[in-house]
């Protein structure tokens, strides 16, 4: 990635887009987040969806490298409404990727979903060559727009796609369906109960936020055109050892963690961690935060510290 490049990010006011535009802004680099909503945020310049044709006039002829983050829905909320997911994704994909032909992107980096994608596993850890057989609409949609993807790339687009595991870490908020170690933070905090879907022994891959931050940089740089990189820790933790280790950080504040437990749901895998020695053989990248390291940041930062 030329460091002249300006940089789109699709969808930077989330946790991951919000953490990697001050990652790129820290490097130097001109960014420009394209969003629902737009602010005042020193060093990088936010666009509104609506605003397309005035951002293919500020990187006009600059081949600018594009990042798509975006993303409306998560598993459970695309599973209460799989039309919904259907139309508020799908289609925006096949735009960004029209966008981005149209201004000539050096590079499109689609941020797919490796916790999804994959469906219920068929052996462990996963490959990217591994069968793609979700059970969720998020997956099936998040799959379609791999393939619209690698469909541009064929008529000549530079595309690269990420699989990311389970991210985590400071910046992440609680909300439904997503983001177990935030919500789990957030419960312990207000002293609620947390709900565990199923027995616990459902196992999955975390990767710390500034690790996945890091993982897009390489590929940017170092990433192989029309590939598809797995990016996980590659260790699997079940939810049960998650809510120990948790308890364990929150108890030290004189906090405990209640945990409730519900009925599995069915768009959940039994497991799913990754492999992800494609990236590391392209890019030398590697996860490097230790899951408690992370855990233990991610609860001073719900703490506001």
């Amino acid at each position: 990635m030329k460091a002249s490049s300006p940089l789109i990010i699709i969808g930077g006011h989330g946790f991951i887009g919000s953490c990697f535009a001050a990652r790129a802004i820290a490097a130097g680099r001109e960014v420009h987040r394209v969003g629902r909503r737009v602010a005042e945020n020193a060093g990088v310049r936010d666009w509104h969806w609506g605003e397309g044709e005035a951002l293919v006039r500020a990187v006009a002829g600059r081949a600018p490298v594009i990042v798509d983050l975006a993303y409306s829905t998560v598993p459970s909320t695309s599973f209460g409404d799989p039309v919904g997911d259907f139309t508020a994704n799908l289609g925006a994909v096949i735009h960004h990727l029209q966008f981005a032909t149209s201004v000539e992107a050096a590079a499109f980096l689609y941020v797919s979903s490796g916790g999804t994608v994959y469906g219920d596993a068929v052996c462990l850890p996963l490959t990217e060559d591994s069968p793609t057989r979700p059970i969720s609409p998020y997956g099936i949609t998040k799959l379609a727009g791999e393939h619209y993807t690698l469909m541009h790339h064929r008529l000549g687009l530079p595309v690269m796609i990420a699989r990311p595991s389970n991210i985590y870490g400071p910046g992440q908020i609680a909300r439904a369906g997503q983001g177990l170690v935030a919500a789990a933070f957030a419960a312990a905090r207000s002293r609620s109960m947390i709900t565990v879907f199923g027995d616990g022994s459902q196992r999955r891959d975390y990767l710390y936020i500034d690790d996945f931050c890091s993982a897009l940089d390489a590929l940017l740089e170092h990433g192989e055109n029309g590939a598809t990189y797995n990016v996980g820790s590659g260790v699997g933790v079940s939810t049960t050892q998650l809510m120990a280790l948790i308890d364990a950080i929150v108890a030290k504040e004189g906090h405990r963690l209640r945990i409730t437990h519900a009925n599995a749901r069915p768009f959940d895998v039994n497991a799913n961690i990754l492999d992800s020695s494609r990236i590391a053989a392209a890019t030398h990248w590697r996860a490097s935060t230790e899951l408690i390291e992370g855990l233990e940041r991610s609860w001073n930062w719900t703490l506001g510290r």
